[in-house]
């Protein structure tokens, strides 16, 4: 079964009426300049040409105003696979619901939706007999940018772990600006002469002292499911991620 699975009308209907009977939550992200806000929100009701969404709400960052025209990247999870999908604010408008009233977003019904297996999310641990280079530009990778070339390099880094959702890098303090948690990147990752390299955008969550004289720093991929050039980079990353979980499965064997 391939990774990304393009899902029929029909199927997309099951999945939004299982996604509204269980009242799953829903992953909403969007891009205001350089800045992505992740927050969460869920479907209200749903008509054959609309779907209105609760108000979303961030965790911690404040979040800016939603605004009709906007472009939300939604994703949930239905029978342990994530779905994702495009949508287009169409109006913002208090909702009677329950009897109450309910801010709401109103967006497009998808006609296409995309299921990816689970399988992409799983972390790999990059084997022993190989490095995997990863270099950064702050702010994230230019516009309708295919290759680094012409990209001025902020610094370097080497790959502990990578799945389809994010990658933890060891690098040192001393090659690499003031970095925050929220900070946005664009990474390339260079596996090898056998793979062809990912470009992807992503957040820094969290950064931990290596006890080595260095840190370790975990990044979270950003709206990978967006476009077909994001969702070809969840390809390449989970066959990555499959041939490093084979290269570990057989030095445990060969150990054995």
């Amino acid at each position: 079964m391939p990774v990304i699975q393009e899902l029929s009308r029909r199927q997309i209907d099951e999945c939004m009426d299982e996604l509204i009977r269980r009242q799953a939550p829903l992953t909403v992200n969007f891009r205001l300049g350089k800045a992505w806000f992740a927050v969460h929100s869920h479907v209200v009701e749903r008509t054959d040409q609309k779907l209105w969404l609760a108000y979303p709400t961030a965790d911690e960052t404040p979040m800016p105003d939603i605004r009709t025209g906007q472009t939300l990247s939604l994703a949930f999870k239905v029978k342990h696979h994530k779905h994702v999908f495009i949508g287009t604010v169409e109006a913002i408008s208090e909702l009677a619901i329950t009897g109450q009233q309910t801010r709401s977003v109103c967006i497009s019904y998808p006609w296409r939706m995309q299921r990816i297996q689970r399988r992409a999310y799983n972390r790999a641990e990059v084997p022993r007999s190989r490095t995997v280079l990863a270099t950064f530009w702050q702010g994230g990778l230019p516009e309708a940018s295919d290759s680094p070339e012409g990209m001025a390099l902020t610094w370097e880094g080497w790959v502990i772990n990578l799945s389809a959702g994010g990658l933890q890098v060891r690098g040192s303090l001393h090659a690499m600006p003031a970095l925050e948690p929220g900070d946005i990147a664009g990474i390339r990752i260079d596996v090898g002469s056998e793979y062809e390299p990912v470009l992807a955008e992503a957040q820094l969550r969290h950064i931990d002292d290596d006890g080595q004289g260095g840190v370790m720093l975990g990044y979270q991929f950003i709206a990978l499911n967006d476009t077909a050039k994001g969702r070809e980079m969840i390809r390449r990353i989970s066959q990555i991620v499959l041939d490093f979980q084979r290269a570990s499965s057989h030095r445990r064997a060969d150990s054995a």
